[in-house]
């Protein structure tokens, strides 16, 4: 997905998050089993997204069990594109379960990237898992 979005800094994720409205949000939930912890779930989500990370949001506090990550970018054509991912590490198990919004000014127009961007979320899962089972 790194190669469609790249890195914005916004000074105000929040005013930037809430001007957008809910109107123009897309959400979609996720459990990624081979995430041992939330840390690693944050590094590879904002790896895979490409975006940047806000308020310091991409460090997990210690033995937190959930965790929000804030993130921002510009996708392909200059419309501006927020993250939240909300995380919990599954209790008892291996696994992070992830609800993925975003939102962008245009989402009418961004919404089919937006659920490519999840499919291919779904496409990453599956590939780690497939990779795991084989090491």
């Amino acid at each position: 997905m790194s190669d469609f979005v790249h890195k914005t800094f916004v000074a105000n994720f929040q005013g930037e998050w809430e001007g957008m409205g809910a109107d123009n949000e897309v959400v979609e939930t996720f459990a990624l089993s081979t995430m041992k912890n939330l840390p690693d779930a944050v590094k590879e989500i904002v790896d895979f997204l490409g975006m940047q990370p806000c308020d310091k949001t991409d460090v997990v506090p210690p033995k937190k069990t959930k965790h929000i990550l804030l993130l921002s970018g510009k996708v392909v054509g200059g419309q501006p594109v927020y993250v939240r991912a909300r995380m919990k590490a599954d209790a008892g198990a291996t696994g992070v379960s992830v609800e993925i919004t975003a939102r962008s000014p245009s989402v009418a127009s961004l919404r089919h990237s937006l659920l490519s961007l999840f499919e291919s979320i779904k496409s990453f899962t599956i590939h780690l898992q497939n990779f795991i089972v084989a090491v």
